[in-house]
C-alpha cells in the first residue's frame, strides 16, 4: 500500500537579498530518489538590468536509490537575466526575464535534472494589487526532441496581507494550478495545488511553504 510518503519532497532555502554587492541563495531539496543542492547568485548591473547564475548538485548517496545499489551524482547549472522598465519610460511596472537551465545537458543526467531549457517571461503589475505573468519555455530533450511549454498566471491581493493566485500551462505538458497565502512583517505561509497531464499520464502536487524574513 502507498501511504504517500514515497512522493513527498522537502526543501529548505536561505536567501540574502540585502547585500549591496550581490544577492545569493542556497537550498537543499530531498526527493525520495535524489538530493539536490542549489546555489545561486544575482547581481544588478544597472538600475534596470540584472544577471544571475546558478549551480545544482544532485546525488543519491543517502536515500532509497543508494540503498538499492544505484548511486548517481552530478552537476548542472544555468544563467538568467532580468529587465525592469524604469518608471520614466512606462508608468505600469513591467519586467522581462530570460533563463537558460541545464546548460551541460548530459544525456545520462537528463532523467534526474530534466532537459536543457531556454525560457522567456513577462510580469506586469497593475495598481499594486494584480500581477499578470506569461512564459514560454523551450525544452531540448535527448530522448523526445524539442518542445515548448506555454504558461500564464495571475496573482491578486485580497487585503490584510492575503493573496490568491492561479495559472494554466499547455502544449505537450498541460495543466492548471491555484493557491494562496499570507505575508506578514516577519513570515509568510502559502499553499499551492497543481494538476498536470503528460499524454495519458495525469499527476497532481500539493505544496506548503513557510518563509521567515530576517
Amino acid at each position: 500500500m502507498n501511504d504517500g510518503t514515497q512522493n513527498r519532497l522537502y526543501n529548505v532555502s536561505v536567501i540574502d537579498g540585502k547585500n549591496q554587492y550581490v544577492n545569493a541563495g542556497l537550498s537543499f531539496t530531498r526527493r525520495p530518489d535524489l538530493d539536490f543542492i542549489h546555489a545561486a547568485l544575482a547581481k544588478r548591473a544597472l538600475q534596470w538590468l540584472s544577471f544571475g547564475a546558478s549551480l545544482k548538485r544532485f546525488s543519491s548517496y543517502s536515500n532509497s536509490r543508494a540503498a538499492a545499489g544505484g548511486s548517481v551524482n552530478g552537476f548542472d547549472g544555468g544563467l538568467s537575466a532580468s529587465i525592469a522598465f524604469p518608471p520614466s519610460l512606462i508608468s505600469t511596472p513591467i519586467q522581462l526575464g530570460f533563463t537558460a537551465d541545464n546548460l551541460m545537458h548530459s544525456s545520462k543526467d537528463e532523467p534526474y535534472v530534466g532537459p536543457r531549457q531556454l525560457g522567456a517571461g513577462v510580469k506586469v503589475t497593475l495598481r499594486e494589487m494584480l500581477m499578470l505573468y506569461g512564459d514560454i519555455v523551450e525544452n531540448y530533450s535527448h530522448f523526445t526532441g524539442a518542445y515548448p511549454i506555454y504558461s500564464a498566471g495571475a496573482e491578486i491581493s485580497l487585503g490584510a496581507d492575503f493573496y490568491a493566485r492561479g495559472g494554466l500551462f499547455g502544449f505537450r505538458e498541460s495543466g492548471w494550478s491555484f493557491g494562496g497565502g499570507w505575508v506578514g512583517p516577519r513570515m509568510g505561509v502559502s499553499y499551492g495545488y497543481q494538476n498536470r497531464q503528460v499524454r495519458a499520464d495525469r499527476s497532481y502536487q500539493h505544496a506548503v511553504t513557510m518563509d521567515i524574513f530576517m
